[in-house]
């Protein structure tokens, strides 16, 4: 996954607030601020934004009974939506310690892009094009960058930490997650690429925390046992 290689270079630049327990404001906005990381989205007169437009219409008119399903089923931020990479086993029942590990890092980063979409204030592609029509929950937030795709690859890098042998096909998965989105008809490519560009952040300051880790740890070997990886 590219993300991965981009943690080394994320802890250079972010480094400086280390965090000291894994609770909910281990990493924050101001850490992990999106409006400084990323470059400013189209401007909605220029010609990548008309190029971008062009995707999420092309998206929408191309897009099967089947890619629609998922790109709505894909509005859920869980990381049990990686099931069909995991397999049936992997089910929030069977996995009490590794579920309380997933919902804390869902909480956290759903609230690290709410200050950049605020700053940026890119409209979403429906608000400016009549003629899409998105499918699924209709968004009420700013477009630039996109939380679902700062979720699936966040979800992407934990998950390869914890089942390595599955590293490409979860990557792949956290990359859908994001595309899923243009899909629906509710983001634009650029989007979708600075919310995997935070993600890679995030995971970069999750990754050097040592309370982090020991949880991450706990977590791996119970998920890797219900799936039957050797530890």
């Amino acid at each position: 996954m590219k993300s991965i290689l981009r943690i080394g270079l994320a802890i250079c630049l972010l480094a400086g607030q280390p965090a000291t327990a894994f609770e909910l404001d281990i990493v924050t906005h101001r850490q992990v601020n999106a409006s400084r990381l990323l470059t400013p989205p189209p401007h909605l007169d220029s010609a990548q934004q008309q190029r971008e437009m062009q995707i999420v219409v092309a998206a929408q008119r191309t897009r099967s009974a089947e890619q629609s399903a998922k790109a709505i089923a894909d509005n859920e931020l869980s990381f049990f939506r990686f099931d069909d990479v995991l397999g049936p086993r992997f089910e929030a029942r069977a996995l009490p310690l590794t579920t309380k590990f997933f919902s804390k890092i869902t909480k956290l980063q759903s609230a690290i892009l709410r200050h950049a979409k605020k700053d940026w204030n890119r409209p979403r592609p429906f608000e400016t094009n009549a003629d899409l029509k998105p499918i699924g929950e209709v968004p009420t937030s700013r477009s630039y960058p996109s939380g679902h795709a700062h979720f699936g690859f966040l979800a992407a890098i934990v998950l390869s930490q914890m089942v390595p042998e599955k590293a490409a096909d979860i990557g792949a998965r956290g990359r859908e997650y994001g595309n899923n989105r243009i899909v629906a008809g509710v983001h634009y490519p650029s989007d979708v690429e600075a919310g995997q560009q935070v993600a890679t952040a995030t995971a970069a300051f999750l990754l050097a925390d040592p309370t982090f880790r020991k949880d991450l740890a706990a977590a791996r070997t119970e998920l890797r046992r219900r799936l039957g990886y050797a530890d």
